[in-house]
């Protein structure tokens, strides 16, 4: 965010030089305008009295919906032309104190920060020129947060790309230094400055900030889901986290939380304030589900569990009972458990049955290791030292959910043990371990059952869904999918763009559904089965016929658009005009208490996904009938589109 800042304050400064001087037969006379001196008179002042107030916008953890950080931006007086940072930045550059501005938006951002009781980080921005400055003295960040009680580990030193960085190893060391004294470290706008593969390859950074030019048309264009896709597992695979910025719609929202981002900063989430956010409400019902009303549990109580089908795999099956302490005791009785009890990992602090914090073996104990550790600790309650931020997850909550939170938060993984409630009440803890074991028994028996184009759930976890919902008389809906003019299109562009095609089709269905609430799930060929829970169906279903609409024409020439669609052989090989693609979908709600299994609710699927593709172009059907007569001819999908699916399969042979 900063990086925009300081490049437009770079492009200000030329305009200030190239202005600021008249030119009389073109010689430069040096003299400046009256309105260049009172800017800068005014920007000496608003420095020398500290006149610049500090606001901060709030990053959210895209799994547990809580805020994790507070970026700080600056802001000058309200009745000022300097009001805005862009201005600001302009007006130091060009009379050389931007070191001096940034430093005391550092001291004033620290100081407000300070002022607040919160566990979340504060992303403090810092100009690698700022660190490259020979007047910079090392440990004055340090000693100034020492004196205001902000510990190391609560700040995050975010590099801003707005120049070339000319000298990467002094770079490199500074945030080593950093480093070195627990600060985290981030890379701002990575992508839209300087070299920036090079800095994200050589300042290894805890967190990454994507440029808002990568979330351009994220939600219809399917290259730049892949390109964001490729970014965030680049970064997992590194050990590093992604904070997507410029969030401004939930349709953004809902996407990158299926692609795994691991936190959130825009507009939609939060405007920047002078006063820290506490709590964000989301458009969206939340994965890691902490605190839910009762209402909500009897709701969602014994849900499929999102894409993979894995009914009832849930942590309540992994929870273990380990009795709490409540947050008054004191540190040197902890100190007495854990050393009566050689395998306890962890301690759940608890107060009126709902959990405060987690207290981890290593971490705590460690504590002890310095000479004064037990005068400084011994008479402390615990409260004072647990981790309040470790997360939280409700025992109904599915395993593939709390995989993927998990994954997000690998700083937090170390302990290896988390809280798990029922109703917001304390219930027990799980070991990692076993989350991770049993999530690989699952996956193997997943991987039997799935589609090795879209890595999509098949046939089998489909049914078993579908009977999951039955069994537990849930109200859902179910919505069969199916592209239309396919083949012909495989025929004349190739299996290839054939097999691209139906991966764009799966982005766009899944883009729409809420992963923790819904199913998708790819039958065979180009058809998919969606499950949904989560919302209106109907409108879900008309936001993927538009979004797969919009992303058509990106998968035909020029001429073949302008023509509205391609020649090709029908089944008896004779040329005919095919139009373009389209999709076609079918939905039935069926009744809960009345459909007996699987193939009865199939066929009212497929009577609509039927009916569905008698319509020209994208289309949507809606069967109003809610069960099958027993003595009515059932159908499955997988069965009835045999014959289009062998063709396909054949063709991609």
């Amino acid at each position: 965010m900063l990086k925009n800042i300081f490049a437009k304050a770079q492009h200000k400064r030329r305009a200030f030089q190239r202005v600021g001087r008249k030119t009389e037969g073109g010689c430069d006379t040096g003299v400046s305008t009256s309105t260049e001196q009172a800017s800068a008179s005014e920007f000496n002042v608003i420095l020398d009295r500290s006149l610049l107030t500090p606001h901060f916008m709030p990053i959210i953890a895209t799994d547990r919906h809580q805020v994790f950080g507070h970026e700080a931006l600056i802001r000058g007086p309200e009745d000022s032309p300097l009001h805005m940072p862009v201005d600001l930045f302009s007006m130091a550059e060009s009379l050389n104190r931007s070191r001096d501005l940034e430093m005391l938006c550092r001291k004033l951002s620290l100081e407000a920060f300070a002022r607040n009781t919160t566990q979340a980080k504060l992303f403090l921005n810092v100009s690698p020129h700022g660190l490259l400055n020979p007047g910079h003295t090392r440990g004055t960040t340090t000693r100034f947060m020492d004196a205001l009680g902000i510990k190391p580990s609560q700040v995050v030193i975010e590099i801003t790309e707005n120049l070339p960085i000319p000298d990467y190893d002094i770079i490199v060391q500074a945030v080593d230094h950093y480093r070195s004294k627990g600060f985290k470290v981030a890379i701002d706008d990575l992508g839209a400055g300087h070299s920036g593969l090079r800095a994200w390859f050589e300042l290894k950074p805890d967190y990454i900030k994507l440029d808002l030019c990568f979330l351009k048309d994220i939600t219809t264009n399917p290259l730049n889901q892949d390109f964001v896709r490729s970014m965030i597992r680049m970064a997992h695979d590194t050990g590093c986290q992604v904070v997507a910025e410029g969030i401004e719609t939930p349709e953004v929202l809902h996407l990158l939380r299926d692609l795994e981002v691991d936190f959130m900063q825009g507009f939609l989430i939060g405007t920047p304030m002078t006063t820290l956010h506490e709590e964000i409400k989301l458009p969206w019902p939340p994965t890691t589900q902490t605190g839910r009303s009762s209402t909500e549990v009897e709701k969602t109580d014994g849900m499929p569990s999102g894409m993979t089908g894995h009914r009832g795999a849930t942590l309540a099956e992994l929870t273990v009972w380990v009795k709490p302490i409540a947050p008054d005791v004191l540190c040197e009785t902890v100190v007495g458990i854990f050393g009566s009890r050689d395998n306890l990992r962890s301690l759940p602090v608890v107060q009126d049955g709902r959990p405060v914090g987690i207290v981890f073996r290593n971490a705590f104990l460690g504590l002890f290791l310095s000479a004064y550790g037990h005068s400084l600790y011994d008479r402390k309650p615990i409260l004072t030292v647990l981790d309040t931020m470790h997360p939280v997850f409700e025992q109904d909550t599915p395993l593939e959910q709390v995989s993927q939170a998990m994954t997000s938060q690998r700083s937090e993984l170390q302990e290896g043990e988390f809280i798990v409630t029922h109703l917001g009440v304390y219930k027990g803890i799980v070991n990692i371990m076993d989350l991770l074991r049993r999530i690989t028994q699952l996956q193997v028996l997943s991987a039997r059952n799935t589609n090795p184009l879209t890595m999509l759930p098949g046939n089998g976890p489909i049914q078993e869904t579908v009977e999951e919902c039955l069994r537990q008389q849930q109200t859902f809906a179910i919505a069969y999918c199916d592209l239309d003019n396919f083949k012909p299109y495989n025929d004349i562009y190739g299996f290839s763009k054939g097999d691209a095609v139906i991966r764009a089709t799966a982005t766009v269905l899944m883009s729409h559904l809420d992963r923790g609430w819904d199913f998708l799930g790819h039958i065979g060929g180009d058809d998919f089965i969606m499950i949904i829970r989560s919302g209106e169906w109907e409108q879900i279903c008309q936001d993927c016929l538009s979004a797969f609409a919009t992303v058509v024409p990106g998968f035909y020439d020029e001429q073949d658009i302008a023509a509205g669609g391609i020649y090709a052989a029908n089944r008896k090989g004779n040329p005919t005009f095919f139009g373009l693609l389209s999709l076609s979908i079918g939905i039935a709600t069926p009744d809960v208490t009345r459909c007996r299994n699987y193939y009865e609710v199939a066929t009212l699927a497929s009577q609509a996904k039927k009916e569905a593709k008698k319509q020209e172009g994208n289309s949507l059907f809606i069967n109003r009938r809610l069960y099958i007569h027993p003595s009515e001819k059932l159908s499955n999908p997988a069965v009835e589109e045999t014959r289009d699916c062998d063709t396909i399969q054949t063709c991609a042979a």
